[in-house]
């Protein structure tokens, strides 16, 4: 990784900072960059409809309990690089302008990004999710990347990628990418190279929800081959049947 360059226009530095209570920041308005490096909140941390309109960089911060950045908009990037939320972590209905990286970063307590917007690109390389996690109704309208993420409990995706979404040697323990009443949507290539499920796989996603078919070949891929080592034949043949039909539209 390489450790994000610190911006010229820094008004807000919290570098190395304790804040043993809890913490709100409720409707704020960060105007520059704002720096909260190796920082940690051992209290409750509040950014309730917060704007950031610099670069937002929390590197490295520990929250040690509630952390919750819901309807945040951050103008900037967002650095969330090795962050470790110790308790639940919240960014519902948050927007990333620009480009939000939580790689490396743990949630050892559930996470919601439920109806979250990612207009640029959006990393969860090597992210680790020790609890449940949702995805719901979050839109992705740059490239998703989730390359080496390991979910050890349950991921549920409703969401919409318009950009790549890559799951490439990812560990899920259980996936549901069927959503709450509304489909996952895929605009853009899908991986999931090298990508593991340990207990359950349910994509279950129409033809329609699939812009390329070779995104929906890849999706039947997974699915075949999770259903075949269930011994689930017949429901391994029709996914493989929808593959190979997946795949001659492709060509």
């Amino acid at each position: 990784y390489a450790f994000p360059k610190i911006p010229k226009d820094v008004d807000f530095s919290f570098k190395y900072s304790i804040f043993r209570r809890d913490v709100l920041f409720d409707g704020a308005t960060f105007e520059g960059a704002a720096l909260f490096i190796r920082a940690t909140f051992e209290g409750d941390a509040l950014f309730v409809e917060v704007t950031f309109e610099g670069s937002a960089l929390f590197v490295e911060v520990t929250y040690e309990e509630l952390a919750v950045f819901n309807e945040a908009t951050f103008e900037g990037s967002a650095w969330f690089y090795r962050a470790t939320f110790k308790d639940r972590a919240s960014f519902d209905k948050a927007t990333f302008k620009e480009h939000a990286l939580f790689d490396g970063a743990t949630f050892k307590g559930q996470a919601s990004f439920d109806e979250a917007t990612f207009k640029e690109h959006a990393s969860f390389n090597d992210a680790t999710f020790r609890e449940y996690v949702s995805f719901d109704k979050a839109t992705f309208n740059g490239h998703a990347s989730f390359i080496r993420a390991t979910f050890k409990v349950f991921v549920s995706f409703s969401a919409t990628f318009k950009g790549n979404a890559l799951f490439a040697g990812a560990t899920f323990e259980l996936a549901n990418f069927g959503g709450k009443g509304e489909k996952c949507k895929f605009y853009s290539e899908l991986s999931f190279s090298n990508t593991e499920f340990r207990r359950g796989l349910l994509i279950g996603i129409p033809s329609e929800c699939f812009k390329l078919p070779s995104a929906e070949a890849e999706a039947c891929r997974v699915q075949r081959i999770y259903y075949e080592r269930e011994g689930r034949k017949d429901d391994a043949d029709r996914m493989f049947a929808r593959e190979r039909r997946a795949l001659r539209k492709a060509e």
